[in-house]
């Protein structure tokens, strides 16, 4: 399966085999709340919005989406703490609702801001949620 990541536990840290479509989803779910400037908010606020939608600092999503950074043509392996894979947990499952149009979610800007679909979001969160403890337990 593409979106499958495939993980090796080596003491507290996770090796996460990652493939190039797959990192590019995953910088898009970062990047997404980097970028996602409400209008007339200041940094601070924006950093706070950040932090309760994340449970991270801005200088932290942007170190980890440094990651997965676009240009990607090969797999790669990457070393990831818990707390990182709870960070990219809640980007990928967060993501959708900053893309509500009266209130329901517009596949249509997702998709547009994203370059990819909901599904693919969901289904690598289920992945990085389920998938480490059943490996290399």
């Amino acid at each position: 399966m593409r979106l499958r990541v495939q993980f090796t536990r080596d003491g507290e840290e996770f090796i996460a085999r990652v493939r190039p479509y797959q990192a590019d989803v995953i910088h898009r779910a970062l990047t997404v709340f980097l970028d996602d400037g409400s209008d007339g908010d200041d940094g601070q606020d924006r950093d706070t919005a950040l932090a309760v939608r994340l449970g991270a600092s801005r200088e932290t999503v942007q170190a980890l989406a440094g990651h997965f950074a676009i240009g990607w043509t090969e797999s790669r392996e990457l070393r990831l703490t818990v707390d990182e894979l709870h960070l990219l947990h809640s980007a990928l499952t967060g993501a959708p609702v900053l893309f509500l149009e009266r209130g329901l979610f517009s596949e249509k800007a997702f998709h547009e801001a994203t370059d990819s679909y909901r599904e693919h979001f969901d289904e690598l969160a289920l992945n990085f949620a389920n998938y480490p403890h059943r490996q290399g337990s």
